[in-house]
């Protein structure tokens, strides 16, 4: 006996955490479907999103640039006490 009687019933957070990881990531690749397809209507949704062109462009060109070149880390070190942080934040430092 199995609790689904196919793999269309099975819920989508259930599956999402059972299916295999994506090479170098914690998710599979429904969950990273759905987050990358949140993350680009988010942005072509909002009007004002900082890398937009045109018209309605929020910022200029070296102001586009001058945000993409900024790291987290470096805005959390602007703005906090923290003055040392690895450069990709997102990381855990390896044990080497």
């Amino acid at each position: 006996m199995t609790p689904f009687r196919s793999v269309e019933d099975v819920d989508i957070w259930v599956g999402i955490q059972l299916e295999n990881h994506m090479p170098g990531s914690i998710l599979g690749p429904s969950a990273v479907c759905i987050i990358a397809k949140q993350f680009y209507f988010s942005q072509k949704g909002d009007r004002l999103f900082f890398n937009h062109e045109g018209l309605l462009a929020p910022f200029t060109a070296d102001q586009r640039s001058t945000i993409k070149n900024t790291s987290l880390g470096r805005i959390l070190c602007d703005n906090t006490n923290i003055r040392h942080i690895p450069k990709n934040t997102f990381f855990l430092p390896s044990a080497k």
